[in-house]
């Protein structure tokens, strides 16, 4: 979720140009999607949502959609508002349907549900390594696509692109005794050594491409070996999951874009338009969008501590009551593989 914020914070930024500062920058959390739709089929079968897809994916999809379609209306309002204080012509209802689901963070969610729904129904009636190649084979033909430019489609568009994520976090689930056993043979540094490579490879690609889109096929292989040195590093420090983590963070993702948009319009008030856009060297560039990351991360958390205040965490997206219940008991709902073993759980860490 830092990963998230951190790449759709542009203070600084020229929209026109692909700077190398931000394309280095952006490619250490570009991961983020991969992990998200990973992290997502894992629970997904952790709560053997692969058994019944459909009844599972209807119990969670009021819960998402709920507080998704509040922060989609507030958002189509803020952006026309400020279309309106600029003195600029209102977007028709087509281009700012367009805007929301295909130039902000609000793709996602739709992406995720269909992602989770088709891979859950492959996991569910076995198909097991067809499902995998297939899904695998749909990404990597979306990462060719920018090379031949067949298809005019950007990665938040792309149907099922990280949909092979969310399956293969289902199958670490199914078989992590076997998976744990096998990365923890691998040392952390060799791990970290091969995720940098990665990472200079799909920076290399992107200035190549004159593209982030997170479907490059780099920076889906930089997402899996990211993904390794996670779980390697989750394993050996038995690290645990906690709902009211889970619950936040989801909330962060949906508030996050319109408190940014209100950061940036606040700071052209104060700056200037071209001040904020242009005016700042590598230095200060790289501290503005840092520090507006972090800003609009303790906004979001503000709003969804204050939707519990007034009773309306499903509507901000803040985790229910419930999950908090779950979280506050801690390792005892932990899956054994990831909590680690009994005599060692008094060292146990939360993520």
């Amino acid at each position: 979720m830092v990963g998230v914020v951190l790449i759709h914070t542009r203070v600084g930024s020229s929209g026109d140009e692909l700077k190398f500062g931000d394309v280095a920058l952006d490619q250490v959390a570009k991961a983020c999607d991969g992990v998200f739709f990973f992290v997502s089929g894992y629970l997904w079968q952790r709560a053997d949502g692969s058994r019944q897809p459909g009844r599972y994916l209807k119990r969670r999809f009021y819960a998402l959609i709920t507080p998704y379609l509040f922060w989609t209306v507030a958002l189509a309002f803020i952006l026309v508002m400020s279309k309106a204080k600029d003195s600029e012509q209102l977007p028709s209802p087509g281009h700012l349907l367009h805007q929301i689901f295909l130039e902000t963070s609000f793709w996602f969610v739709p992406q995720l549900l269909a992602g989770l729904w088709v891979a859950g129904m492959l996991v569910n009636r076995n198909h097991h390594v067809v499902g995998g190649v297939a899904l695998l084979t749909l990404t990597l033909l979306y990462g060719v696509n920018l090379y031949v430019g067949l298809l005019d489609i950007p990665h938040t568009g792309a149907p099922l692109g990280f949909a092979v994520f969310a399956f293969a976090g289902m199958q670490w689930c199914r078989h992590e005794t076997k998976f744990r056993q096998r990365l923890l043979k691998h040392s952390a540094p060799g791990l970290t050594a091969i995720v940098i490579g990665c990472y200079l490879a799909a920076v290399a690609e992107a200035r190549y491409l004159g593209t982030e889109d997170s479907l490059r096929i780099t920076n889906s292989l930089y997402g899996f070996v990211f993904l390794a040195l996670f779980m390697n590093v989750a394993y050996q420090r038995r690290l645990q999951w906690r709902e009211t983590m889970r619950g936040s963070s989801y909330g962060v993702y949906l508030t996050h874009f319109p408190l940014l948009i209100l950061l940036t319009s606040v700071l052209d008030q104060v700056l200037g338009k071209e001040e904020t856009a242009y005016g700042f060297g590598p230095v200060q560039h790289f501290f503005a969008r840092v520090g507006a990351a972090l800003l609009v991360w303790m906004a979001a958390m503000c709003v969804i501590r204050i939707g519990h205040w007034v009773h309306a965490g499903r509507i901000v997206g803040a985790p229910s009551r419930r999950a908090q219940a779950t979280g506050a008991r801690g390792r005892h709902d932990e899956s054994p593989e990831m909590a680690g073993s009994a005599t060692a759980r008094t060292s146990d860490r939360v993520v």
